[in-house]
């Protein structure tokens, strides 16, 4: 009967039992209102069971877990390792999700929305983890996005003062000016001009020092005998000088002429195309959010 006594007077002193709520102690404290069980101690912990699970699906170990079944698994198998672990299934069909999803040697390369980062680290507090971007400032692309993404900006020639107060600064650091470059029907090319800037044509006028070097010889007769040669209205001959009378054998007259053959047929020019096939695309440039 004493050790009874005893044995109460324990369990009273080290727990305070209330009519919605429990609370574990060593000072005889009410547990907080919103916690059902409510554990608290100045030099102990909370253990939670060890388990040894087999797999994710495992429904053996522990038969019927409920859900949000909480245990520290101590296996490596099954695609599970050890660490904290909780039924995010059903009785029926059981799933052990791990809590924290973490790199196992910081080697591992994410994608995030577009942008690509890389992991470094080991993931403790000596060697915490650390997010590196690949990308800089200033880096161009390709895409068939429509319109600015995830810190690209599309390169349509608008106003710089348009964009954040970010990407502004990042753009004067660049160089750009008052308008970001419009790279419609422009190509990407080390030509030595300023960094940034459009310039040139997709259109060439040819001209006369750009033909080849040709040169076009031949005769011109004149038939005597009252014959008589005029300037045709072509302008392939030209008369140079009034006729003569009486140098023909035979008599008649003779005239001097002049030969001009343009090679166009005398049309006007127009601008040559040299853009060459191509697949459409959109140009950005990297200056983040």
């Amino acid at each position: 009967m004493r050790n009874l006594k005893a044995l109460l007077a324990v369990l009273l002193f080290s727990t305070g039992l209330f009519a919605q709520n429990v609370g574990i102690n060593s000072d005889g404290s009410a547990p907080n209102g919103s916690a059902m069980l409510d554990v608290s101690s100045n030099s102990k912990g909370l253990l939670i069971p060890n388990i040894a699970l087999t797999g994710t699906t495992d429904a053996t170990t522990i038969a019927t877990p409920a859900l949000s079944l909480l245990v520290y698994n101590t296996a490596t198998a099954g695609g599970l390792s050890p660490g904290y672990y909780y039924n995010s299934g059903t009785t029926g069909s059981v799933v052990w999700t791990r809590f924290i999803n973490v790199a196992a040697d910081g080697s591992e390369t994410k994608v995030t929305a577009g942008t690509n980062i890389t992991l470094s680290g080991t993931g403790t507090v000596a060697s915490p983890y650390v997010i590196n971007s690949t990308l800089n400032y200033g880096d161009i692309k390709q895409g068939i996005q429509n319109a600015d993404h995830n810190g690209w900006i599309k390169l349509d020639g608008r106003l710089k003062s348009s964009l954040t107060a970010s990407q502004q600064t990042k753009a004067t650091a660049l160089g750009l000016a008052t308008n970001i470059p419009d790279a419609s029907n422009s190509y990407l090319v080390q030509n030595g001009t300023t960094l940034g800037s459009v310039s040139g044509s997709n259109t060439r006028t040819i001209t006369q020092n750009q033909l080849p070097n040709v040169t076009y010889s031949g005769n011109l007769y004149q038939v005597a005998h009252g014959a008589y040669v005029s300037a045709t209205a072509s302008g392939v001959f030209t008369q140079s000088s009034t006729g003569s009378a009486g140098n023909a054998t035979g008599g008649g007259s003779t005239n001097n002429f002049s030969i001009s053959i343009p090679l166009n047929g005398g049309v006007t020019q127009q601008a040559l195309n040299i853009a060459p096939q191509s697949l459409s695309v959109n140009m950005f440039i990297y200056l983040g959010l």
